[in-house]
């Protein structure tokens, strides 16, 4: 008699343990969803700060309510891989010891990082359905993007409502959207494009009857895009159409990242900012500064948000040490962020804080790589969205803003929040580094017998 293929569940779903309460589980599963829709779009005029506050108060509250609730119905912590374990709550310690040393840290700094890890808690905790996510976000960005063609267009609608925010007179620094810069806004859409992509190619007209939306909704995002005019959302794209073609080249839809390079080398050549070489020039005179004390960072840095305080003094030790020509003056100003999210995270938390950082990234992707990327294309367009924020997070700081540091971790949440019948690996700790076993045989690497 022959033996049953042995099952492979997920590491993370802990068996043992009773399933939480069906009515009280499920609406919390359904309301994730919506506060991923919600998040980009929150914005109350009138607030000094009318765009990020209230994005701010929203994920806080959602995470403080949603770990109550769900360590109420089920009270453990998510089994996590170790490999992801051990980076994740690196990250963590390490955020709170800079914190704590740093004199000049910032709590809305601190805040930004640790509501992240949450968030990424609670859909690991929760594990609301990938699909649903998937299109919050996607029609998140829609609203998004629609308000971004309107504006560029002379219609602002929050004109026409009556409220009238401080915006720049440059043509290009009015589609600003819900984010309040479309550098912003570009950061925020890219990522949804392969998540876009991702949806249509694994929707058919018969299980999904939205799927005839998805392709002028890609359009639409990468009008929106362009419209902003931002070079870091090109590197963007360029970025997800790498990470894609790395992850899983067989399956790469060739026309649909004809059109996102085209879209991306448009932005590059006629984008409205900065001449190009300006705009590299400026970027290199802020890195150069900020580079020469990463070393005083030590291992936990000068603090989350230190930088801002920083940065002033060490602009003028730059020019008293006569390292840039007098061209650069221009570049010369206060400046809140080193546009370069790893570099900032290097000196704000120190050589560990960024060691924990990239080590939780490659962990992630290799285990999920491993487990559901190659049998899900949901999880592809994620894993894609997170490498293009990655590719923009070179040459700005979108790990540092609200909206976009939480559509990172909730695409990272997303690699491991589909429902897949098996998994190849039992042990967490060896799925980066140990052999795929062949499907005809048992754990052991025994050849099942009659």
């Amino acid at each position: 008699m022959k033996t049953q293929p042995q099952s492979y569940s997920k590491p993370w779903e802990d068996h043992r343990s009773p399933k939480p309460d069906r009515q009280s589980g499920e609406w919390l599963r359904r309301v994730l969803p919506v506060v991923a829709f919600l998040v980009p779009l929150a914005s109350v005029p009138g607030l000094k700060h009318p765009f990020s506050t209230p994005k701010f108060a929203l994920v806080g509250a959602t995470i403080l309510v949603g770990l109550s609730l769900s360590w109420f119905f089920r009270p453990r912590l998510p089994r996590l891989p170790a490999v992801i374990q051990v980076p994740l709550f690196a990250w963590l310690v390490v955020l709170s010891i800079s914190a704590i040393t740093g004199e000049t840290a910032s709590l809305e700094g601190l805040l930004i990082q640790v509501f992240g890890i949450g968030w990424f808690v609670l859909l690991i905790q929760v594990r609301p359905s990938l699909r649903h996510l998937s299109w919050a976000l996607v029609l998140s960005g829609v609203a998004v993007a629609g308000m971004v063609l309107f504006q560029y267009l002379g219609t602002d609608p929050f004109v026409l409502v009556g409220w009238v925010p401080l915006v720049s007179s440059h043509s290009r620094m009015r589609t600003y959207a819900t984010l309040g810069n479309p550098n912003f806004v570009g950061a925020f859409l890219v990522p949804l494009v392969p998540v876009t992509m991702a949806l249509y190619l694994s929707s058919t007209p018969m299980k999904d009857r939205w799927t005839r939306w998805l392709v002028p909704i890609f359009l639409l995002e990468l009008l929106a895009i362009f419209a902003t005019g931002s070079r870091g959302a090109g590197l963007g794209l360029l970025g997800a159409v790498l990470g894609w073609s790395l992850l899983d080249r067989a399956r790469l839809p060739w026309r649909q990242v004809a059109v996102i390079v085209a879209v991306a080398a448009a932005l590059v050549t006629f984008s409205p900012a900065r001449g190009l070489k300006t705009t590299i020039e400026g970027r290199m005179y802020l890195w150069r500064i900020t580079a020469q004390h990463v070393w005083e960072a030590g291992l936990f840095g000068l603090g989350p948000g230190s930088f801002l305080a920083f940065f002033p003094q060490w602009e003028t030790d730059w020019w008293r040490q006569g390292d840039s020509p007098e061209s650069h003056r221009t570049f010369a100003g206060a400046e809140d962020h080193a546009h370069n999210d790893f570099l900032e995270f290097w000196v704000e938390q120190g050589t560990l804080g960024l060691v924990s950082f990239l080590a939780l990234i490659i962990a992630c992707f290799g285990t999920a790589k491993r487990w559901t990327i190659a049998s899900s294309k949901l999880e592809m367009g994620s894993a894609a969205g997170v490498i293009s924020l990655l590719a923009v997070a070179l040459v700005d700081f979108p790990l540092h803003r609200v909206t976009e540091c939480f559509l990172f971790w909730t695409l990272l949440g997303c690699l491991f929040l589909s429902s897949g019948a098996h998994r190849k690996m039992a042990d967490p700790f060896f799925q980066i580094f140990a052999p795929v076993p062949n499907e005809s045989r048992g754990v052991t690497g025994k050849r099942r017998t009659s």
